[in-house]
């Protein structure tokens, strides 16, 4: 079990001291802001990596051995992963989601039950502490026969209970309330994560009371390291969610777009072809159009537009090169459509171009090139679609 945490536990560390240089990163940009919330979020993943940290039995063994005193990392732990990151959380919430004059308010009482349940746990570890004693490894469990430890981890779970607790309603009564769907999904994620969390805050609180009836809850340890890794990595994503979440939207819409525009190719190309005039630009080759992503948005924009104006073109006396197979094969794939293209699509100006392209004329004119290339693989002599 030690062996296990040796590896569970430096990767949750790992996971909130990434996410604090994340945090720092970001205040280091808006530097001169006065975020509090920003801050106290930093404070969670800095309490939260050093708890992890510490909770590495070789390192809470060294800091015991360096510093001559038994159990002391038992302390540091429960303190800093335990009471100062849930007392953390709860304020950024707090931050969050009140009016900054009731959040303020809100904020300083919080900040004194950390301090008064944190003084109590040093006050009771000090009582209990006794230099002639080996220190122990998983110190609740095997100190919890002693009356000064077992209040000492009645108060620690009980804390931990109400923080975690008011952290899900907290999350999941702001997150209906939510209209940015990222805050909405890294409140909920939130909740999730002190949900898991509840699953070692009651093996940790049934482990008073087991050991008194001769119970050895070290049986089911495996849960801990378990359910932390599972805990950090839901909240760590909650709490960051908001920050990152739009960068990764905008990245997947941009290569949504760059794979709509290469695949709408063959079809714009034969449309330019047979009625030049509706290209704004001169068409490329195929690779050099595929590799072309620059304002792609925009290029995509066009090339909707250029695609549906030659479909309309089509339907002219006037299109040219009408007796080519591409023609042939755009009116094969073409014909039963002409007379159902959206009168509504977005305007042919500059001053639209960031109108949003609606999904279904996008989905719709592929699914049209996918016909088209199909009518003219069938023509005699045209086996492959050339550009």
């Amino acid at each position: 079990m030690i062996e296990f945490k040796n590896v569970v536990f430096p990767i949750c560390a790992a996971l909130c001291y990434l996410a604090a240089l994340y945090k720092l990163r970001d205040l280091q940009v808006h530097r001169g802001r006065n975020d509090t919330a920003s801050w106290t979020l930093l404070s969670v993943f800095v309490s939260k990596a050093l708890g992890y940290t510490l909770a590495v039995p070789r390192v809470a063994k060294l800091v015991d051995d360096y510093s001559g005193v038994p159990n002391l990392g038992a302390l540091l732990i429960h303190l800093f992963e335990g009471i100062f990151f849930s007392g953390a959380v709860l304020i950024t919430l707090v931050l969050w989601v009140y009016e900054p004059k009731q959040a303020r308010r809100i904020a300083r009482h919080r900040l004194l039950v950390i301090g008064l349940v944190a003084a109590a746990m040093v006050g009771l570890w000090l009582i209990a502490f006794d230099s002639n004693r080996p220190r122990s490894p998983h110190y609740i469990i095997q100190e919890a026969h002693r009356p000064e430890v077992a209040v000492y981890s009645l108060i620690y779970v009980g804390a931990l209970l109400i923080a975690s607790t008011e952290i899900i309603r907290l999350a999941l009564t702001f997150s209906r309330r939510a209209s940015d769907r990222w805050i909405r999904s890294g409140l909920r994620l939130m909740g999730a994560g002190s949900a898991v969390y509840l699953i070692n805050i009651f093996d940790r609180g049934s482990a008073v009371f087991l050991v008194m009836l001769d119970f050895n809850p070290l049986q089911w340890e495996l849960i801990v390291p378990i359910g932390a890794l599972t805990g950090t990595i839901l909240t760590v994503v909650g709490l960051t969610i908001p920050s990152w979440g739009p960068s990764i939207e905008q990245a997947y819409d941009w290569l949504i777009s760059v794979r709509a525009h290469h695949r709408l190719y063959p079809l714009w190309r034969a449309l330019v072809d047979t009625t030049p005039g509706i290209a704004l630009t001169a068409p490329q080759r195929r690779v050099a159009d595929s590799f072309n992503v620059t304002d792609i948005r925009y290029r995509l924009y066009r090339r909707v537009i250029e695609i549906q104006d030659g479909l309309l073109a089509l339907q002219l006396p006037t299109a040219l090169n009408q007796s080519t197979p591409r023609y042939r094969a755009l009116l094969a794939a073409c014909g039963q459509r002409l007379s159902k293209l959206d009168a509504d699509g977005p305007a042919d100006s500059e001053e639209n171009s960031d109108t949003r392209l609606r999904h279904s004329d996008i989905r719709n004119l592929i699914t049209l090139t996918d016909d088209y290339l199909m009518a003219l693989r069938r023509l005699p002599g045209n086996s492959t679609e050339k550009s």
